[in-house]
């Protein structure tokens, strides 16, 4: 709802002008958030043997047991969190997390604490282990109920060892809503990038560290630039500048109005759906020949695919992608990677040792990149599968990944090459990206 603020004559008389207000009201998301935005921070926690002071009951049986502490909550009274990592030998390890925060683990709801099995850069295989829980956070007479995605490192994968004594977690909360801006309503989330549980942000400074996702495209879709505003920054919509005060703690309202500072508009960013245009481009390649996307791709279909080298999840996935790309790309299939990878990163012989012959591009300048950009990518595995022919989007990360990933080309492979004569087919086994 619009309310209007009456402002003095005086202001007027300097120019500036009239504003009006706008309060927003919130719903929150207390779990399941993260897959409707992209760019939260995995945050550390530290583990020691250590029991800490507050902690007053566990289960029995934990012989070796690492203590963690988390503060979360507004910044004047947060909630403190015990967590106790179980890795006990000849058990299958344990994550307890204390979520009613009253120093007993043996009254909370046990944490479903799975293994993610992945290759290692050494070739070695390794398992990292990931689960969720909700704790309960005090603002002022309210608890809240936030969930949080919590991962444990394989402690032997030498690659990760700068995570070895720590548990690492992230935000599975949000809040929603709706704003007006104009003459036109437009779904909001507000995220914080690393679960601090204060909506406000970190005080006195330029970056809050809490942002404001508008689906200005409206896709139904958080893209990132564009749609993505930090809440202590002013930010410009067709040419009126906003800006968010009066933030709740708890993320539960603001208030919304103009803003008498000035920046610049950034364009709503394309819309990247399924049925739409994939952006054309053309790069350097690793190789050295530049590739000209989509065009080159003529005849066929092509995943452009977002990773790299230091990338878990995209070390995870690397098996059922080769496995994949050596099963349909004689049916028409080709991948052109897009390595985020930093300077000086050494990806010929990684690539060589992980069967990835298809084309690659790589600038060094990883989350920077020009195409990381453009694709609006803010987390890796990353994927668009993109007929060549039309430049249409076929299909997004979530049906690009193991286990979907083989049912979803072969859905488009057929809708893409009907039933045909052998000439057909023998015409799309040349590739830019063929050995």
């Amino acid at each position: 709802m619009m309310r209007l603020v009456l402002v003095p004559a005086l202001f007027g008389l300097l120019g500036m002008p009239a504003q009006s207000e706008q309060k927003v009201t919130l719903r929150l998301i207390p779990e399941g958030a993260a897959g409707r935005f992209a760019g939260g921070l995995w945050q550390q926690i530290r583990l020691s043997p250590e029991p800490p002071e507050g902690l007053r009951k566990m289960p029995a049986g934990i012989a070796t047991p690492l203590f963690g502490i988390l503060e979360i909550g507004p910044e004047e009274a947060p909630t403190r969190i015990f967590l106790v990592v179980d890795e006990t030998e000849g058990r299958s390890p344990r994550l307890l997390v204390d979520a009613n925060a009253n120093g007993d683990l043996t009254d909370d709801p046990p944490v479903v604490w799975q293994a993610h099995p992945y290759q290692g850069r050494d070739g070695q295989s390794y398992a990292a282990y990931r689960g969720k829980a909700q704790v309960q956070v005090r603002y002022d007479r309210e608890v809240l109920a936030l969930g949080l995605n919590f991962e444990r490192v394989d402690r032997n994968d030498p690659a990760r060892a700068f995570a070895r004594n720590h548990l690492l977690y992230s935000a599975d909360y949000a809040r929603e809503g709706e704003i007006t801006l104009g003459d036109r309503t437009f779904s909001i989330l507000l995220v914080e990038n690393a679960p601090r549980g204060d909506f406000r942000g970190k005080r006195n400074s330029p970056a809050a560290g809490v942002r404001l996702l508008i689906d200005r495209n409206e896709n139904g879709r958080f893209d990132g630039r564009g749609e993505s505003y930090d809440i202590a920054q002013p930010f410009t919509h067709n040419g009126v500048t906003y800006e968010a005060v009066h933030v709740a703690p708890s993320g539960a309202s603001f208030t919304l109005r103009r803003s008498v500072r000035a920046v610049p508009e950034i364009p709503p960013p394309p819309d990247l759906r399924p049925g739409k245009r994939a952006p054309a481009f053309r790069a350097k390649t690793l190789a050295g020949p530049e590739v000209r996307f989509p065009e080159d791709y003529r005849g066929r279909l092509v995943l452009l695919y977002f990773w790299a080298s230091w990338c878990g999840d995209c070390l995870r996935e690397l098996p059922s992608l080769t496995q994949a790309y050596y099963r349909f790309r004689e049916q028409g299939m080709e991948i052109l990677g897009v390595s985020l990878d930093f300077p000086n990163a050494r990806l010929e012989p990684f690539l060589k040792e992980r069967q990835m012959t298809w084309q690659q591009i790589y600038d060094g300048r990883a989350w920077t990149t020009e195409l990381a950009q453009k694709y609006l990518i803010t987390s890796i595995p990353a994927g668009f599968l993109v007929d060549g022919d039309t430049g249409e989007i076929l299909a997004l990360t979530e049906d690009l990944l193991h286990p979907r990933l083989e049912e979803t080309l072969v859905r488009a492979l057929r809708r893409k090459f009907p039933p045909a004569s052998a000439e057909g087919k023998e015409s799309r086994t040349a590739s830019p990206g063929a050995p």
